[in-house]
């Protein structure tokens, strides 16, 4: 089920598409922001796992937490998981960061984090209005001049869409 309808869209943008056309951009879109960030926000008891590279003190997600279900480390790929405590670590949430609390211990080389991220829903709806927009007026030239009379320069889109990528994750302060 898509987090954004097709209702909610058609509120803020306008296009001649059909319901079904407009649902499939927004079904693109939702999927590419999924597989960068995560699944969407369900509920206060619906985790998501995030692997994350460990060696320093800290491991940082890419959502804020808003609890920790269990984390497990590894030191190679398939090697032997060792699954930690709450006493050896502490989240930092709005950071989306996790302290190694064990004095002189690093995390191992592989972090998985099983979390409830904070509820994100509001900023992905408006990030996903931003795409669809941006996919629904995307032009495919650069610029355009027509005798000196009519000029167009398009917007760098690419650079646009990074830029709304962005406002999804969290910088690692």
């Amino acid at each position: 089920m898509s987090l954004l309808a097709v209702d909610e869209l058609r509120a803020q943008v306008k296009t001649d598409l059909d319901d079904t056309q407009l649902q499939a951009v927004i079904d693109r879109e939702e999927v590419e922001v999924i597989r960068r960030y995560g699944a969407h926000y369900v509920d206060s008891a619906t985790a998501i796992t995030e692997v994350c590279d460990g060696g320093g003190c800290s491991v940082w997600l890419k959502r804020r937490i808003s609890s920790v279900s269990s984390i497990t480390e590894a030191q190679s790929l398939g090697g032997t998981q060792t699954t930690l405590t709450s006493t050896q670590y502490y989240a930092v949430v709005g950071q989306g960061r996790i302290i190694r609390l064990t004095e002189g211990t690093s995390w191992g080389r592989y972090v998985s984090v099983s979390y409830v991220p904070a509820d994100d829903s509001a900023l992905r709806k408006q990030v996903l209005i931003e795409l669809v927009r941006q996919a629904l007026e995307q032009t495919t030239m650069k610029s355009e001049n027509v005798a000196g009379e009519y000029s167009y320069q398009a917007p760098d889109w690419e650079q646009q869409r990074r830029a709304l990528y962005r406002r999804l994750t969290l910088p690692n302060i």
